[in-house]
C-alpha cells in the first residue's frame, strides 16, 4: 500500500510539476534594487501591448513612492501630456498615446511586438528591442512575458516559447548583470473575442486554453534558473489559469482592464514588501 501511494506521488509529481512546485522566496530577491537610496535607480517595464497600453499600472507603482512606502524616494514626476514621444526628461506619451515615462519609472512596451521580434537586430517598427534593455541598464526589470503575440496565432508551442524565453533571460542577465529582474506569467487568454479582433488562431475556447497553458508552463519552467530572476505567476494570481469568457480584469481577449493593471501593480508592490521583510527584522 505505501510503495504504491509513494508511486502515486511520483507520477503527480511528473505529471504537474513541469516547473511549478519550485518555489521562489522572494527575501532572496531585490536586494541590489532596494540596497541603498532609491533616488537614482530606475525601473523599466518591458512586453507587447499589454504593458505600452498599462497606464493604471505605472500610476499606480508611481503611488507608492511617497515618504515610508515601499518605493520611496524613487524619481516619479507628475503625469502631464505634453505630446511628446520618447522625452527623457518628462512624462511623455508613447507611440500609442499612452504613458511612456513618469520620471524613473519607464514603460518600454511594444504594440504588436513578438519576442522573436523584439530579440531581433535593431530597426523596423519596433520602438524597445532588447538592446534598448541593454543600453538602459535599469536596476529593476519586469518583464511582463512577452509571449502572447508568439503564442496567440498557434506558430510558437512550449518548446518554442521556451527557447525565446531563455534566449531572452540570457541576453539580459548577460548584458545587464545587475539588473534585478521580475518575470511574470501573462494573463491567461479569454475564450470570446471581445470586439471582434480576431486575436487568436483559431477562434476556438480550446486554442484560448491552449495558448494560456503555453504562456504559463514557460514561464514557470524559469523559477529558480536565474539567481537574480524571480517569477510571478499573475494567472495563479489575479486572472485564472481556466481561459474564461468574460472577466472583470480583462477588456478583450488579450488586454487587462484599468482595475486588472492595478490590481497587478498591487501584487507587484504586495511582492516587493514580502521581499523586504527579512531586512526589516534585522534592524
Amino acid at each position: 500500500m505505501k510503495r504504491g501511494l509513494a508511486l502515486l506521488l511520483l507520477w503527480s509529481a511528473c505529471m504537474f510539476g513541469y516547473g511549478q512546485t519550485t518555489a521562489q522566496n522572494p527575501q532572496k530577491y531585490f536586494r541590489r534594487f532596494f540596497s541603498g537610496d532609491l533616488s537614482q535607480k530606475k525601473i523599466v517595464v518591458w512586453g507587447n501591448s499589454t504593458v505600452s497600453f498599462e497606464d493604471e499600472f505605472f500610476r499606480t507603482l508611481a503611488r507608492h513612492t511617497g515618504p515610508g512606502d515601499i518605493l520611496a524616494g524613487l524619481q516619479v514626476v507628475p503625469e502631464v501630456d505634453n505630446g511628446e514621444v520618447g522625452s527623457a526628461t518628462s512624462p511623455s506619451r508613447n507611440q500609442n498615446g499612452h504613458i511612456h515615462r513618469l520620471g524613473n519609472i519607464i514603460n518600454m512596451g511594444n504594440n504588436g511586438g513578438t519576442l522573436r521580434g523584439m530579440l531581433g537586430k535593431p530597426g523596423g517598427s519596433l520602438f524597445y528591442r532588447i538592446d534598448a534593455i541593454c543600453s538602459e541598464a535599469p536596476d529593476l526589470l519586469i518583464l511582463r512575458g512577452p509571449l502572447i503575440n508568439d503564442v496567440r496565432v498557434g506558430t510558437c508551442d512550449l518548446d518554442c516559447a521556451k527557447g525565446l524565453e531563455k534566449q531572452m533571460l540570457d541576453q539580459i542577465t548577460a548584458c545587464s548583470p545587475k539588473t534585478d529582474i521580475l518575470l511574470q506569467v501573462e494573463n491567461s487568454l479569454l475564450t470570446t473575442d471581445v470586439g471582434n479582433h480576431a486575436y487568436i488562431r483559431p477562434e476556438t475556447a480550446e486554442a484560448a486554453q491552449t495558448y494560456s497553458n503555453i504562456l504559463r508552463n514557460a514561464v514557470l519552467s524559469f523559477r529558480g534558473a536565474y539567481q537574480n530572476v524571480y517569477v510571478m505567476d499573475l494567472q495563479e494570481a489575479l486572472y485564472g489559469t481556466a481561459s474564461v469568457a468574460t472577466s472583470p480584469f480583462m477588456h478583450d481577449q488579450l488586454h487587462p482592464t484599468p482595475e486588472g493593471q492595478q490590481k497587478e501593480a498591487e501584487l507587484v508592490i504586495e511582492l516587493f514588501q514580502r521581499s523586504r521583510q527579512s531586512d526589516t527584522k534585522k534592524r
